[in-house]
Parts: structure tokens; C-alpha cells; sequence
């Protein structure tokens, strides 16, 4: 039906956009008058499009930055390193739609996967360490910036451990606190060409928060092992053996599992600082923290008492089988030998063991059985190994 035509170019910045056109029935319809009211019009339509744009961009920088506020606000919330860890990622998604991410850490050895989110097989990747010349890190911390690749599978660089064959593409960025890298995050897509600079600028700040909210975790963690760590032995602390060896006592009664507890004390150790000097005494101590900690079970809860007595409380253990390590313990410390001024120096210890009684109330009256063991062992010629005897054992 169309027999008259009129056209004109929409404009944004110079750049044609668009069209308008005009359709007419009639023939010979349209003047120069026409296209004169058409080329102001479509002038107009190219200001609203470029408007439009203007306000889409605007609109979209402020919901970014807020979904990237939020986002690490979450992340700075955590404490523990690990849901810390596993927090970014969760966040990292809000920020940036990925199919798979993770996080590497710098370690001695390398760059170690710590954490990762969709990945195919996350067991054998995360914990995974990366040599340390890894070509794409090792460019991303020369130039200091994403790297970003169009397709993981054609560039050489990429080692795709972990069955990472569905990766196009890829996007990996610096994690950066006080002007130092401390990591990266790595973000892997299905498709070709799925990341951009604007995405690498977006997820850069993310990234940044990131390293804070680690860092911050890492200083949590430190505090935390300081409160419960004897600063000489390295071992757990008297305040911490409470708190831990009530918990443990109160499992025991619930599921009636025997429960023993060892006190160590080492025999004249006065005269042993005053002969040798606290120098002497202090590496006795940290000694017998080391040696003794290298046989210990995961579940045994060793500390320092004070001075120089040390406690171990061996859950799931009979006063029977207690007495065994007990006399194991005695051994390991007695062939430790310190040299001073050329000498070398051993000592012995008294251990007392106990066993959790039916009527034993608390943890600290099962430490108070195994106190009187230790005393009767001191009285009767010290270097020896005596168990509480019993009232009303739990295994009568």
C-alpha cells in the first residue's frame, strides 16, 4: 500500500541508532517541509534515546553499587575464616553470575585453592596447591590487574586442573590489602566472551573488601588461639583446659564413655632452675610441650596447669589404659636432654591419673583424684606413675 516515503537518522553522539520512517498511500505526499519537521523530531528521539541511556547507566551503577554494599557488609560480618571464605563466594554471585569460582591464598608452597563454590569435583580442587610460577597469576601480579581470557579452552595459559573443561570464559583478579596481594578470586563462565573490563572494575572493589574481611578473620583467629594458648609451651592454656574439659565431662556422662585425666608435674624443678638457670627451665617446659604433643590424639586435650605441671585429659580412655600413656609420657619426657654450658640436662616427673567415678561431679573433683595420685607418687620416691584408686568406678 505504501506509495510515499519518508526517512530520517536518529542520532545519538553523532552515532546513527535508528530510524524514523514515514508511510503514506498516497503518491507524491511528502515535501521538503516534511522532511524538514522530520529530521527536528528524530533530533529530539536521538536526545530522549541518549537520555534514556544516560539514566539506564545511571540507574544500573546504583543498583551495582548497592548489591556490591550489601554484599560486603555479609562478607565483613563473618569472623571465622572459613565461613568467611565461603561467604565471598556467595556474595561473589549477587555481584557477578559465574558457573564456578574459588579463591587462592598465597602460601610457601604456592597458590592454595582455599575455597570453592559449583565447582565439579570441589574435594580434589579445593586444598589443591598451584605452583608458583602459574602463569596466569603470575600476570595478573606483574601488571597488577584482571586478567581476563575470551576462552579459557584455546589459550595456553589456562592448566584447567579438576575437570574444568565446561570453562570458557574466565576472569581472575587480584585481592589486594594495604597495597599487597594476599590472593585472588577466579571466576569461571560456560560461555565465550561472558567477562568484560566493566565487569573486572565491578568485581576489583568486591575483591578488595574481600581481602579486608580475610584479614580481619586471620587477626580473629590469632586473638582466639593468644586467649587459649600458654605463650611459652604453645600448648592449650589452664583457663582454656576448663572450659574444653567441662564440655568433654559433661559428654561423658551423657553417653557413660570412661573419661581419665593425667597431671604431670616435674620433680624438683626448682632446684633445677636454680642450678641451671630460667633460661634452662623455660626450654624444659617448651620440651616437653613438643615431644608430648607428637603422640597425643586429636581428641586428647594436653595443656599447661601452671608452672610447671601440665594436664592431659584423655576422653573415650579407661584409668587402665591412661596409666599406659602415662607411663609413655614419663619416658618421652625423661629421654629429653637440654644442653647448658656444654652439659646435658634431663628431668623426671610424678604423674597422677584418674578415672571419671560414677559420683564424680565436675571436672574439677576428677582433678583433684588425680592431684592425690600425684601426691602419693611424689611421696613415694617421685619419676613414677600412680593411679587414683577408685570409690565407685563407672565400669564396676
Amino acid at each position: 500500500y505504501i506509495r510515499s516515503f519518508a526517512g530520517a537518522p536518529i542520532l545519538v553522539q553523532g552515532e546513527v541508532v535508528a530510524f524514523l520512517t514515514l508511510d503514506k498511500a498516497e503518491p507524491n505526499f511528502y515535501k521538503e517541509e516534511h522532511v524538514g519537521l522530520l529530521t527536528v523530531f528524530s533530533n529530539f528521539v536521538g536526545i530522549a534515546i541518549q537520555n534514556a541511556r544516560y539514566l539506564e547507566s545511571a540507574t544500573k551503577k546504583v543498583e551495582e553499587a548497592e548489591t556490591l554494599r550489601k554484599a560486603s557488609s555479609l562478607v565483613a560480618s563473618e569472623l571465622e575464616l572459613e565461613q568467611v571464605l565461603k561467604e565471598i563466594l556467595v556474595q561473589l554471585e549477587k555481584v557477578m553470575a559465574y558457573d564456578s569460582a574459588s579463591i587462592f591464598l598465597a602460601t610457601q608452597d604456592g597458590l592454595k585453592v582455599m575455597a570453592g563454590r559449583y565447582l565439579p569435583n570441589n574435594n580434589a580442587i579445593v586444598g589443591h596447591t598451584l605452583p608458583i610460577e602459574d602463569k596466569l597469576f603470575e600476570e595478573i601480579s606483574e601488571s597488577k590487574t584482571a586478567l581476563i581470557l575470551e576462552d579459557a579452552q584455546q589459550d595456553p595459559r589456562f592448566l584447567g586442573f579438576g575437570n574444568t573443561g565446561y570453562i570458557r570464559g574466565w576472569m581472575g583478579l587480584p585481592m589486594y590489602l594495604r597495597g599487597q596481594i594476599i590472593g585472588y578470586l577466579s571466576l569461571d563462565n560456560r560461555n565465550v566472551g561472558a567477562y568484560t573490563i566493566e565487569s573486572a572494575n565491578l568485581i576489583q572493589s568486591f575483591a578488595n573488601e574481600a581481602a579486608i574481611a580475610i584479614e580481619n578473620a586471620r587477626l580473629f583467629r590469632q586473638v582466639q588461639t593468644l586467649a587459649i594458648t600458654d605463650p611459652l609451651t604453645s600448648v592449650f592454656n589452664r583457663r582454656y583446659f576448663f572450659e574444653i574439659g567441662a564440655r568433654e565431662f559433661r559428654r561423658s556422662i551423657r553417653h557413660n564413655h570412661p573419661l581419665s585425666l593425667l597431671l604431670i608435674d616435674i620433680d624438683h624443678f626448682k632446684m633445677f632452675n636454680d642450678r641451671y638457670g630460667h633460661l634452662a627451665g623455660d626450654e624444659v617446659l617448651k620440651r616437653i610441650g613438643k615431644e608430648c604433643q607428637k603422640f597425643l590424639r586429636e581428641t586428647d586435650i594436653f595443656a599447661r596447669f601452671g608452672g610447671e605441671e601440665f594436664v592431659l585429659l584423655l576422653p573415650e580412655t579407661t584409668a587402665k589404659d591412661a596409666t599406659i600413656i602415662a607411663e609413655r609420657v614419663l619416658k618421652i619426657i625423661s629421654d629429653i636432654r637440654i644442653e647448658v654450658a656444654g652439659e646435658l640436662v634431663s628431668v623426671s616427673v610424678s604423674i597422677g591419673v584418674s578415672e571419671r567415678e560414677l559420683d564424680t561431679s565436675d571436672i574439677n573433683e576428677l582433678f583433684e583424684y588425680a592431684d592425690k595420685a600425684l601426691y602419693k607418687a611424689k611421696q613415694q620416691g617421685r619419676g613414677k606413675v600412680m593411679m587414683w584408686e577408685p570409690r565407685n568406678p563407672i565400669n564396676s
